[in-house]
């Protein structure tokens, strides 16, 4: 293993060949994670099983022709719970990559888009002529 030290970084003396030793774990953590997966494994399986009856039975058969969006919402809230069972508390959604120029280069040409008259996204101003 001494060949590759002269590949250690300088900065740091991180050597990016070296295998990464695992964690070490005390004994008394193992009777912690088995009582959380005891409890935890049964709540998600009842939880799946109600967002399949709630949302999928139910909800894509009943209330889909009357109010899409609950059971948009019915299903966010199910599966948000699984993730929060699984230990998943918080999910950042962002968006990347997404620049104002770009932005505003979809908003021209969604109002150029549009047939003659006005478009419902531009403003008097951007009144489209006919070729």
């Amino acid at each position: 293993m001494e060949k590759f030290t002269k590949f250690r970084d300088p900065g740091t003396g991180i050597a990016p060949f070296l295998p990464i030793a695992p964690p070490s774990r005390t004994p008394l953590v193992l009777p912690f994670e088995l009582a959380l997966f005891v409890l935890r494994a049964p709540l998600i399986f009842v939880v799946l099983g109600l967002e399949l009856l709630l949302v999928d039975l139910i909800g894509e058969t009943v209330l889909r022709r009357v109010l899409p969006i609950v059971v948009t919402w019915m299903r966010w809230i199910f599966l948000r719970t699984i993730l929060g069972l699984c230990g998943f508390w918080w999910i950042d959604e962002q968006l990347e990559g997404v620049s104002k120029a770009f932005v505003l280069i979809q908003f021209l040409s969604d109002c150029q888009t549009t047939k003659v008259g006005y478009s419902s996204d531009c403003g008097e101003r951007d009144r489209i002529e006919p070729h």
